[in-house]
């Protein structure tokens, strides 16, 4: 019998999931067998899938080099729920197009910083100095935490 998953949903990301990473991994990671996680994947039963095991979950995709995609989703969750019972949000709804301009000067802030920080002229030259190296850093964690407002402007399209 076939499933209906809506795409976006935490059950269609697991089952997504258990084909991508595989069986034995995410017994390794969550202690849980294939049929449980079906079960979780299943939109119409009531087992759902526990935070921490989302988190267990999002360790068997970083170790298959995949991104996390339900600690993000929780976040999402979480934001949803605040704003419903009027809670201050971090996290406003944008034009994804406006939003794509965002994470691309974000990414030329980073590109600048490499740049800057590898050439001849810098104060290590063309090795990171630990300041430089900082610095990138903190330039890719704002352009991962604009995809990350960019990917929450497509979920709620």
């Amino acid at each position: 019998m076939t499933i209906d998953r809506d795409p976006g949903t935490i059950e269609f990301k697991l089952f997504q999931t258990i084909n991508e990473v595989g069986p034995e991994l995410l017994n390794r990671t969550t202690g849980f067998g294939l049929d449980a996680l079906y079960k979780a994947s299943n939109p119409n039963d009531p087992v759902r899938l526990a935070a921490v095991t989302a988190a267990n979950v999002d360790v068997a995709r970083s170790l298959k080099g995949l991104p996390r995609i339900f600690l993000p989703h929780l976040e999402n969750q979480y934001e949803r729920l605040l704003a419903d019972l009027g809670g201050t949000v971090r996290y406003q709804q944008g034009d994804v197009f406006d939003r794509l301009a965002s994470v691309m000067s974000e990414v030329g802030d980073v590109a600048g910083v490499l740049r800057a920080s590898t050439h001849i002229n810098s104060p290590d030259g063309r090795n990171f100095s630990n300041s430089e190296k900082n610095q990138a850093l903190s330039e890719v964690d704002e352009a991962i935490e604009e995809l990350m407002k960019m990917r929450k402007d497509i979920e709620r399209l």
